[in-house]
């Protein structure tokens, strides 16, 4: 690091530590020279003020938390890591928005957001061009008005509430690149632990969606961007059934259009799966398995003994054929709980072989028949969420049976390490 480098970060720690218990209004450049013990002038040598110096802290302290925050996550992440963080320090974002001299606070406070986003936006892999660089600069000055509005209310709102109106007023531009939707590869670029929690949350709401009646609870978790972000993890590519379920559910009703909404999907869950009348897709492995159209064959069985080697036992066993899909993706919801347990306790070799069972299991009773079922479900007039949902489904299965030897293969280097 630069002697400068270093010179400046001294005073802007200097500064920071002062603000803790001060306000920095009433903080002057003679203090932050005395607390440091260095000359007048090797300060104005860095600094032409105070001021300066603040900005200086501001810039910093805006990248710092940035990059806290993974690369994977959206911008809204990313604001609701920086405005609950601000929040810890009132003395200092308070008297920031209402410095006087040289560059007003909101140029500084633009010029700040303007930088973190363009390095967002390089850490994305993204070459801004003209067009960009501009929405980034126009934006950059509407989050700094949004900001310094927050900030300097006498009672702080909730910064969850504040991150959201920044992140509304987001250019067009920029949605593309740090929108709600972000497309990562799975397992390869994640650590272990969130690709092992990843598969349970995802099969825990496959098994939702699938398994039960749709509820308000339902639609508020499918509504969440996490788990569209979880979601995309699994996303072989643009354009993909994952990919289009996303944004479907991204971009579900809100508010009073809900009720309605929910009603809609329920009309949808009863003739997919109850009828009356025929299914117009049957969701039961031994449907589809060559030979005759029935329920109860040897798959059945298969699966049953299956669920048995695992000590599972369902809710709805006994109203189900064992091959029921919204049964076997609860039981790979219980087998990825109890692998991610495992790895979470260092139990390794334990994770590793939960792994392979369930690769076996996605391959002996799930990928040859789930893409077939949901060709099937798209017959579904009028449907708003179960024929996207089916596909995605097939999907995700796909690219979890090929991730999952790479998971098996970390979990047994740790037993080897």
């Amino acid at each position: 690091m630069a002697r400068d480098d270093i010179m400046k970060g001294r005073y802007a720690q200097t500064l920071w530590d002062m603000t803790a218990r001060r306000p920095l209004e009433a903080i002057t450049a003679s203090e932050i020279i005395n607390c440091t013990g260095t000359a007048r002038q090797t300060f104005y040598d860095h600094f032409s003020s105070k001021q300066a110096l603040a900005g200086y802290v501001l810039e910093q302290w805006l990248s710092s938390a940035t990059q806290d925050c993974p690369q994977r996550q959206t911008w809204l992440k990313n604001l609701e890591l920086i405005t609950t963080r601000a929040a810890e320090r009132p003395l200092f974002f308070k008297g920031f928005a209402g410095l006087g001299a040289g560059p007003s606070s909101s140029q500084v406070l633009a010029r700040a957001f303007s930088t973190c986003i363009l390095h967002l936006l390089e850490r994305k892999g993204c070459t801004p061009s003209a067009t960009t660089q501009s929405a980034v600069a126009f934006y950059g000055f509407g989050i700094a008005g949004a900001f310094s509005t927050w900030i300097t209310e006498r009672e702080l709102r909730d910064p969850f509430a504040a991150s959201r109106i920044m992140y509304e007023g987001m250019p067009s531009e920029l949605k593309r690149y740090l929108g709600g939707l972000v497309h990562t590869q799975p397992y390869k670029e994640n650590a272990t632990d969130i690709a092992l929690a990843s598969r349970f949350f995802l099969y825990q709401m496959f098994h939702a969606i699938l398994g039960s009646e749709p509820t308000d609870e339902l639609i508020e978790l499918l509504a969440d961007e996490r788990t569209q972000s979880v979601l995309l993890l699994f996303s072989t590519g643009e354009n993909g059934a994952v990919e289009k379920f996303a944004h479907t559910l991204a971009s579900q009703p809100q508010g009073a259009e809900r009720n309605s909404y929910l009603e809609a999907l329920s009309a949808e869950y009863t003739r997919l799966f109850i009828g009356p009348g025929p299914l117009p897709a049957y969701p039961w492995e031994s449907v589809y398995r060559p030979g005759n159209r029935a329920l109860f064959q040897e798959s059945t069985l298969e699966v049953r003994r299956c669920y048995e080697a695992y000590g599972y036992r369902a809710s709805m066993h006994r109203r189900a054929a064992d091959d029921h899909l919204g049964l076997m993706l609860d039981f790979l919801a219980h087998l990825s709980r109890r692998t991610f347990e495992a790895y979470e306790e260092q139990r390794f070799r334990e994770a590793a072989e939960l792994l392979e069972g369930q690769r076996a299991f996605i391959r002996d009773h799930l990928l040859g028949w789930v893409g077939r079922y949901a060709q099937d479900v798209e017959s579904l007039d009028g449907a708003l969420l179960y024929p996207l949902c089916a596909s995605a489904l097939a999907e995700v299965l796909e690219a979890d049976f090929g991730y999952l030897p790479e998971l098996e293969r970390r979990c047994q280097a740790l037993l080897e390490a």
